[in-house]
């Protein structure tokens, strides 16, 4: 609980390092619950989706969501981390973009290639 409320983070830093660390405690608290929330309500609308899929009994529609998910959760994820360091905090709005993009055109290239196969 305490550390949910960065109350340690905050403790430490303010007593230990100074008062501009402090600052930046207290600004990147905002930020990383924004970004939890958002993998969070990601993460809860691709379990809703495997749900409905599950009790249709539509397995090849499970398994094509995970991928699409894993691609897209991890694409984001990863060039964030990567590149925000360098390009700054936009280049997390880019990633978002891009994961998306990426799982777009893997659903669509999947979904023509089931279609040829059921001709």
């Amino acid at each position: 609980m305490y550390y949910n409320n960065f109350i340690v983070d905050t403790y430490i830093v303010g007593k230990y390092i100074g008062s501009n660390a402090l600052a930046a405690v207290g600004s990147s608290y905002t930020l990383m619950t924004f970004l939890t929330f958002i993998i969070i309500g990601l993460c809860m609308g691709s379990g809703i989706l495997f749900s409905m899929y599950f009790g249709a009994k539509k397995y090849e529609k499970i398994k094509m969501s995970l991928i699409l998910t894993i691609v897209s959760l991890g694409t984001r994820v990863l060039l964030a981390y990567l590149l925000a360091p360098s390009f700054g905090l936009e280049m997390i709005w880019w990633a978002i973009v891009i994961g998306w993009i990426l799982a777009d055109t893997i659903g669509i290239v999947y979904g023509i290639k089931i279609e040829k196969w059921f001709k």
